[in-house]
């Protein structure tokens, strides 16, 4: 078990270094090399973390939807329409604070899905469509949309 800990510590400081790098010199501007470097680490410890630079990005997207997932806990208990609401404004902030990484992320996981790699976008959808369907079964909203594959939609339909 504590081989397992050292390398979860181990990915997160190649992900924590790679994102200060990315945010001082630029996405294009850092390499692996500049990455393993500053980890201390070789090149191909590297790859057994991540197979591609673009992958951080990808990781960095599926912590988003870590997050999104504790936001919606957290409003769980508030109306369907305010709960919507905190949702966005808190990923809205995350947004503002990241941007510029937040826009390469985005890129990276559209590219990625159309390749199929990523289900970063999925899980936001799922999320949502479960949290529509969660207040049409509760009478707290009514919409003619079928929020399984329209939830954004649903979302703009609510207000």
């Amino acid at each position: 078990m504590l081989q397992e800990e050292r390398k979860k510590e181990l990915k997160k400081q190649i992900f924590f270094t790679s994102i200060k790098l990315f945010k001082e010199y630029g996405y294009d501007n850092v390499t692996v090399e500049k990455i393993a470097s500053s980890c201390g680490i070789a090149k191909g410890t590297f790859f057994n973390y991540f197979p591609k630079k673009e992958h951080v990005l990808l990781y960095l997207g599926s912590s988003q939807n870590e997050y999104l997932q504790e936001v919606t806990q957290k409003y769980k208990d508030v109306k369907m329409k305010q709960r919507i609401l905190f949702i966005f404004k808190e990923l809205l902030f995350i947004y503002l604070e990241n941007s510029d990484l937040l826009k390469l992320t985005l890129s990276e996981t559209i590219r990625s899905a159309l390749k199929d790699e990523s289900r970063n976008i999925d899980l936001f959808k799922e999320t949502m469509t479960t949290l529509i369907e969660e207040a049409k079964i509760n009478k707290t909203i009514n919409t003619r949309f079928d929020s399984k594959y329209n939830c954004l939609c649903s979302c703009r339909n609510l207000f």
